[in-house]
């Protein structure tokens, strides 16, 4: 795993933008993704979502995001190259990935999109789920919420919102990316181990 964290770096960002990358599946949970943001930017109509991805759960969004109210400010641009996924990424300030536990057991590792996301100085807010916890630290570099928690996801999109200054958090988030991820230098120790081992 890991980032290139020099193709993924932050870019000038686009105040009050979100964005949400992966498949429309259970362990996502996009549902409760647009739920909560519909709830958290209900006095911020300057906030948009952009979703990239596609999935079974992808027109039950569509119609949710209608339901709700906020189709004007949610933008369900479907599966997308990765080079576009990163070009997202660079201008983005706020990085939503609810995870969960589905049903059948399905679960996250660490997701890669999230590290890309840290990489490219996004805020993330997301879940004490599987391995994010060793990437987002809550209140440093991002925010977490237990798994269905939509109350605390609606109030941690919103802490966010409310900051005066998102320039801290945002670079604790590259620095994160650049002290854990860099697949660099991830490459480079599995190297030692091997040239050790021979």
């Amino acid at each position: 795993s890991g980032v290139d964290v020099r193709r993924f770096a932050p870019s000038q960002k686009v105040r009050d933008s979100f964005l949400a990358v992966g498949r429309f599946v259970e362990k996502k949970a996009p549902q409760v993704t647009i739920r909560t943001f519909a709830h958290a930017v209900a006095d911020r109509p300057s906030a948009r979502l952009e979703f990239i991805g596609d999935g079974p759960l992808l027109e039950t969004c569509r119609e949710l995001a209608a339901e709700l109210g906020v189709a004007g400010q949610i933008t369900f641009r479907g599966q997308a190259p990765h080079e576009d996924v990163r070009k997202a990424l660079q201008t983005t300030e706020v990085f939503l990935q609810h995870s969960i536990s589905a049903a059948d057991g399905n679960t996250e590792g660490l997701p890669t999109a999230i590290q890309e996301a840290l990489a490219c100085g996004c805020i993330t807010v997301s879940t004490y789920h599987a391995g994010i916890p060793e990437a987002v630290e809550h209140g440093v570099n991002g925010y977490l919420v237990e798994e269905w928690d939509e109350t605390g996801f609606a109030e941690a999109i919103r802490t966010v919102l409310h900051l005066d200054d998102r320039g801290p958090i945002a670079a604790a988030a590259r620095a994160t990316a650049e002290a854990k991820f860099d697949n660099a230098k991830g490459l480079a120790r599995v190297e030692e181990v091997i040239r050790a081992a021979l």
